[in-house]
């Protein structure tokens, strides 16, 4: 028999959410350092830019450089599926949602280097233990002057919420403030967004696996239930964004 303490774990467990976790993230104290555009989370970032530390004389900014590739690693918090979608833009332009979106330069599978073997049947297909890091490779925009900028990660289209094979995940933000250094030049380029079209969790490539939207901009608040906007099972495909852009060609 499940003891009440127990089962109340695992019911957080399978219910956890995922975040940035390098570079260190805002983070903040409302909701214990995530931010889920579902749970009354709607902003930019996890936290607003006066919240930021980036200028505190008691916090060491990371420096970065024009063009440098850094590793941007997130935890895979029990539940599969979904894209990773990564903008930079200068810090003062942080808490502008928009300003991401335009300047999106990067996706990738959620799953994408990480893989959890537990199927536990109490806590859902498809769940496990969560400690596992999934990781992708983000290039600094050659076209950001130096000084403070602010990496988004956004998390859409998880999946399996309380065991519920066809529910799905609200969208989760986080961001990380850096500062560019260097005497690299400055190009104004236009750029293609990359994709790191691996997901190993669902053993495939050239998709991802996913639930409810594969669009940064659908069903952002996630479905519990069947009348909620995106309620159903997996899929797999890529980002409706580098879709759109395929189109354009």
């Amino acid at each position: 028999m499940i003891k009440p303490l127990a089962l109340f774990a695992a019911i957080l467990g399978v219910s956890a959410h995922s975040n940035l976790h390098k570079p260190q993230p805002r983070g903040n104290l409302e909701w214990w350092g995530y931010c889920s555009r579902g749970n009354g989370c709607s902003t930019a970032c996890d936290a607003p830019r006066a919240k930021s530390t980036i200028d505190s004389p008691y916090v060491q900014a990371k420096e970065i450089r024009r063009g440098e590739t850094i590793e941007v690693e997130w935890l895979r918090q029990n539940h599969p599926g979904g894209f990773v979608r990564l903008a930079m833009v200068p810090f003062d332009q942080s808490d502008d949602a928009s300003a991401f979106d335009r300047h999106a330069t990067h996706y990738s599978c959620y799953e994408s280097t990480c893989r959890e073997d537990s199927h536990d049947s109490f806590l859902g297909v498809n769940n496990g233990s969560g400690s596992q890091a999934c990781t992708t490779k983000f290039q600094v925009p050659k076209s950001l002057p130096n000084g403070p900028v602010t990496l988004q990660w956004l998390w859409y289209g998880g999946g399996v919420l309380f065991a519920d094979q066809n529910a799905s995940f609200a969208h989760y933000v986080n961001c990380a403030d850096m500062k560019i250094v260097g005497d690299e030049p400055i190009v104004n380029e236009s750029i293609t967004p990359t994709f790191d079209a691996v997901d190993k969790g669902a053993g495939v490539q050239g998709k991802c696996r996913y639930w409810s939207t594969n669009s940064s901009k659908g069903c952002s608040k996630g479905a519990e239930t069947k009348d909620q906007c995106g309620y159903g099972g997996e899929q797999f495909g890529e980002p409706a964004e580098l879709q759109n852009i395929a189109e354009q060609f």
